[in-house]
């Protein structure tokens, strides 16, 4: 799933996993990650989105790398 406006995200993701990949294009080189809630944070310099998930997750089950292209969050 491509995120065009992660800050935007409004929804809720259930059933996140195996080969699930969520790309935040306009979260770029420099996001770093947290995870608390069911909540997985993005922040940017001063931007930043909350990706709810509906489900039983820990900070362990995602992997967050940022690029040039976009902030790619994979369920591992």
């Amino acid at each position: 799933m491509t995120l065009s406006h992660a800050d935007l995200f409004a929804a809720t993701i259930g059933n996140f996993g195996g080969d699930d990949t969520i790309v935040a294009s306009n979260f770029k080189t420099g996001t770093t990650s947290s995870f608390a809630d069911d909540i997985l944070t993005l922040t940017n310099g001063a931007a930043s989105a909350e990706i709810h998930f509906n489900g039983s997750y820990v900070a362990a089950d995602f992997a967050v790398t940022a690029s040039a292209t976009g902030t790619t969050v994979k369920f591992v």
